[in-house]
């Protein structure tokens, strides 16, 4: 999404495939135009009747990503901090999850509303029954629609792949042990858009 703040404190934002992404992305902005006290008394935040081009598709996330919270630290919370700066909508429990929330829910949501699944691969993600279910619901997906898994190899190789999924051993993955995070974003950026 991109938003435009005129001189005369009129705000626009565009790229948006729901209304409520707009309005969430407006109310972060200012709050950041907040942050450096660049906001103004006569900046005006639009409610929520922004309405979406007609012609975008209802898939509101580019990438939901599937991990195994021992993996958070180090990899999965840097590379989607990344994959945001970068301009992607990006399906990630710490950025889409609040108190009180469904897990099985949004989960499912995020799962039907991305376009791609990031699968962040390690023994401990083959170990989780939720990742598994999350696993599941993309493989397929990826056989109906062709493309949705993009693979992520973290501490493991192609023989620990197979081992637990020959089908995802098949799959092109980046690996996290070969290349830094800035980079495995930049090629999963390059593959969505």
């Amino acid at each position: 999404m991109i938003v435009l703040l005129f001189g005369s404190g009129k705000v626009v934002a565009t790229g948006a495939k729901k209304s409520n992404d707009a309005q969430r992305g407006i109310e972060k902005f200012a709050s950041k135009l907040d942050d450096l006290n660049l906001i103004g008394d006569n900046t005006e935040i639009p409610d929520e009747s922004v309405t979406p081009p007609a012609d975008q598709d209802s898939t509101e996330y580019d990438v939901f990503i599937s991990h195994a919270s021992e993996d958070k630290e180090d990899i999965v919370r840097p590379l989607a901090h990344e994959l945001s700066e970068k301009g992607l909508n990006v399906w990630y429990d710490e950025f889409e999850l609040s108190l009180g929330d469904s897990l099985r829910d949004s989960i499912d949501e995020g799962l039907t509303e991305s376009n791609y699944g990031i699968v962040v691969l390690s023994e401990v993600f083959f170990e989780k029954k939720w990742t598994q279910y999350e696993l599941n619901s993309l493989v397929s997906r990826h056989f109906e629609e062709d493309k949705v898994i993009l693979p992520v190899w973290y501490d493991v190789d192609r023989s620990d792949i197979v081992e637990h999924s020959p089908m995802l051993a098949d799959l092109l993955a980046v690996n996290v042990d070969e290349e830094t995070i800035s980079e495995v974003a930049e090629e999963i950026h390059d593959e969505i858009v």
